[in-house]
């Protein structure tokens, strides 16, 4: 179970950068856009959930080190925001191949904003947004199994979390 949680923890994280990158581009056009201001706090969320359950694994399950109980705080607050995102990915995806007539009109708004010169075809366009939806629900289906791994796992090292004594 161990190698297994790593290798998604791994996964995490490289996505998790690719975040953070969004984030900072982000950020100029979050004051100007009400939306973009609750996708971004999603977004934050994933990635300090994906680096702090990093930080447990390496302490308390590979070294076993105590950890402070604010790491564990930080993954249970932002697991549950990661849960939500991962359970909102896959029912866009699910509801979007299941719903070829909405895959279609995204197309076609799609292809309303190519400029002239773009060679892509509407069925290239379609093959594109299939893949994307395809990788978004992968991403999706792999929060949301390393979220229960991280639940399951903090039970099990929860003496790691001790209070310091005062």
């Amino acid at each position: 179970m161990i190698t297994f949680y790593r290798i998604l923890n791994f996964l995490l994280l490289v996505v998790a950068g690719l975040l953070l990158m969004a984030i900072f581009l982000m950020l100029p056009a979050v004051l100007s856009n009400p939306q973009l201001p609750l996708r971004v706090f999603a977004m934050i969320c994933l990635v300090i959930y994906s680096y702090s359950s990093w930080i447990f694994l390496q302490r308390a399950v590979d070294r076993r080190l105590p950890c402070k109980p604010f790491l564990r705080d930080l993954i249970r607050v932002n697991a549950i925001v990661s849960i939500v995102v991962a359970v909102l990915i896959l029912a866009q995806g699910i509801i979007a191949l299941n719903n070829p007539t909405m895959l279609t009109q995204e197309v076609d708004d799609l292809m309303g904003n190519v400029p002239q010169g773009a060679d892509i075809s509407r069925e290239q366009a379609m093959g594109y947004l299939k893949t994307g939806l395809k990788i978004s629900m992968a991403y999706g289906a792999v929060v949301l199994v390393h979220t229960l791994l991280t639940f399951r796992l903090l039970k099990l090292y929860r003496h790691m979390f001790k209070q310091p004594e005062a």
